[in-house]
């Protein structure tokens, strides 16, 4: 008698622990695809409002949580390559596994297009890790908005790699990787010094009203930068069409990835993300201000060119120029762009 009283004990035990478990597992399921879904709407929101084709992007992402990899809207060709057991979720449009690899943190855009074995093999993925990883490694990651907008930064990345013109430009001409570019700005005082003065000349510029003074500032702009980039030229060869691709590159997603910022307080809340995620904060960036973080377009706290490209593509939305329609389909480059606006010839 007390034998089976013990032998339903342990029954009642397992079978708590197997619904407690698979509630927790599905519970994590649901969440991570409530975040994804969150990501691709804030994109989608921030794409009409200020870069219209992103909004039809569809990228592979691979969402890490400390135990499983999650691929959402992954391309059938790149699941083929995944060498651990896949399971589609059901009732939930993604696709389950252990984690692909061991890396403890992921906040990456990944492409080849020469290794034919990689699971990226022309086909660029985004890759990042969940809240909980990403605020260990990022400082001052408080929410989950600052987290999607990072996210963001990365899509738009997958994005500009969907473009075979700049894929092929990016891959024939540009042979400088972008630590070699901050290399020469943490180590050459006069260089860092002429970045800071472009920089801020752009960014003085941005507030000028007089069509005359904001000509002549960005001819003074242009002057100081075609010296300090002559004077890299003979550090690093081709220096100065790598740096401009770079902040082709970054400061268009960085661009896209502030905009989310400046624009979150139009945003309705996620109700479900609010009522069932603790990394949400309510009404996070209702009140938010661009020049309250200088640091995100200034040059000292981040890879230079970021923020340099950043302040570019900003000052050729206040020529309204239009740029956005072809830009990743043609060579063409934020400085370049501003050159042939001003009729300014390129070197």
């Amino acid at each position: 008698m007390v034998q089976s009283k013990i032998k339903i004990i342990r029954i009642t035990i397992l079978l708590l622990f197997f619904f407690t478990n698979s509630f927790a597992q599905s519970y994590s399921d649901s969440l991570a695809y409530e975040r994804l879904k969150y990501v691709q709407d804030v994109k989608n929101f921030i794409a009409q409002r200020v870069w219209k084709d992103f909004e039809n992007n569809r990228v592979t992402q691979i969402y890490f949580t400390e135990s499983y990899s999650y691929f959402f809207t992954a391309d059938p060709k790149v699941l083929e390559k995944v060498k651990q057991k896949t399971t589609p979720l059901k009732g939930i449009d993604m696709i389950k596994s252990e984690r692909i690899d061991k890396n403890p943190f992921h906040m990456e855009t990944a492409a080849e297009f020469t290794d034919s074995t990689a699971l990226y093999y022309q086909k660029p993925i985004v890759i990042f890790s969940d809240f909980e990883t990403a605020k260990e490694y990022v400082s001052d990651l408080q929410n989950l908005q600052k987290w999607a907008s990072m996210v963001v930064h990365e899509l738009f990345h997958g994005y500009q790699l969907q473009h075979t013109a700049t894929v092929k430009y990016s891959n024939q001409i540009i042979h400088l990787r972008g630590s070699q570019l901050q290399k020469i700005y943490l180590e050459q005082k006069w260089f860092a010094e002429s970045i800071k003065a472009e920089n801020n000349l752009l960014i003085n510029l941005l507030k000028v009203k007089s069509k005359k003074e904001l000509q002549k500032g960005l001819v003074q702009y242009i002057s100081l930068r075609e010296a300090r980039q002559k004077k890299a030229e003979s550090i690093l060869e081709g220096f100065s069409i790598n740096e401009n691709f770079y902040e082709k590159i970054e400061g268009s997603a960085k661009y896209v990835e502030l905009a989310l910022l400046e624009n979150y307080r139009y945003f309705p809340e996620n109700e479900f993300i609010l009522t069932n995620d603790s990394a949400y904060k309510k009404n996070a960036y209702q009140n938010f201000k661009l020049d309250e973080e200088p640091w995100q377009y200034q040059t000292e706290g981040i890879n230079y060119f970021y923020s340099t490209g950043y302040n570019l593509i900003r000052i050729l939305d206040k020529l309204k120029v239009d740029y956005k329609s072809n830009f990743f389909n043609t060579n063409t480059t934020p400085y370049g762009i501003l050159k042939a606006h001003l009729k300014i010839k390129l070197p």
